[in-house]
C-alpha cells in the first residue's frame, strides 16, 4: 500500500479514537413516546383490550378503551390499508373471500414509551440500553362491527448491547476488503 493510503487509515483511526474519547465521558438519552399518557401502564391497556368483544360498534370500542379518537391527543393513530387488513384477517392464504372487502376498516394504535440510553463502557466501546414498553392495538371492523382486536408488541422492553470500536472499524473497511478480493479474483486467469 502507498503512503497516502496509510496516511488516510491513520487519520481514520485517530478520528475514531477522538470520537470515542469525546463521547465516552458523556451519556446520551433519547425517549420515544407514543400515546403514553392515555393509560397508566401497559397492564391497563391489556386489561381494557380483554374487554373488547367481536360485534362491538366503533363507539363501544372507543368507550371501552375510555378515550375519544381525537387526533390532537392521539399520536400516530393509523388507518390500515386493504393489504394489511387482509393479512390480519386471513393471513398469507390464497383464499378469496366472498365478503365485500371495502366494508372493512382497520386501525393501528401505538402505545409506547422507550428510553434509549447510550453510555460509556469499560473497554473502548459504548453501552446501548432500551427500557420501557412498545405495544400496538390492532382493530378491524366490518360494516361498523368489531371483528378483530389484537394487542401486539412487548409490555416490557429491557435490552442491553455493547458496541466495540473494532466493530466500527470492521464495518468501515469491510466493503473495501470485499471489493479488493473481488478485483483480485478477476485478475486471476
Amino acid at each position: 500500500m502507498s503512503k497516502r493510503v496509510w496516511k488516510i487509515i491513520g487519520i481514520l483511526v485517530l478520528f475514531y479514537i477522538l470520537v470515542v474519547l469525546a463521547t465516552g465521558c458523556s451519556v446520551t438519552s433519547r425517549k420515544r413516546d407514543l400515546n403514553s399518557g392515555l393509560f397508566n401502564s401497559p397492564n391497563e391497556l391489556y386489561k381494557k383490550s380483554l374487554k373488547l368483544k367481536p360485534g362491538m360498534t366503533e363507539k363501544e370500542f372507543f368507550t371501552t378503551l375510555e378515550f375519544k379518537p381525537d387526533p390532537s391527543k392521539i399520536n400516530n393513530f393509523e388507518f390500515l390499508d386493504a393489504q394489511t387488513i387482509w393479512l390480519y384477517r386471513f393471513g398469507n392464504s390464497l383464499f378469496q373471500p366472498q365478503d365485500d372487502f371495502p366494508s372493512y376498516i382497520g386501525y393501528r394504535f401505538p402505545y409506547a414509551s422507550v428510553r434509549k440510553l447510550i453510555s460509556p463502557a469499560f473497554a473502548p466501546a459504548v453501552n446501548i440500553s432500551l427500557k420501557g414498553y412498545d405495544l400496538k392495538l390492532i382493530s378491524i371492523f366490518k360494516e361498523g362491527k368489531l371483528i378483530l382486536a389484537k394487542l401486539e408488541g412487548r409490555a416490557i422492553v429491557d435490552e442491553k448491547e455493547t458496541v466495540y470500536i473494532w466493530d466500527l472499524f470492521g464495518n468501515t473497511f469491510e466493503g473495501g476488503f470485499h471489493q479488493g478480493g473481488r478485483e483480485a479474483l478477476k485478475a486471476i486467469p
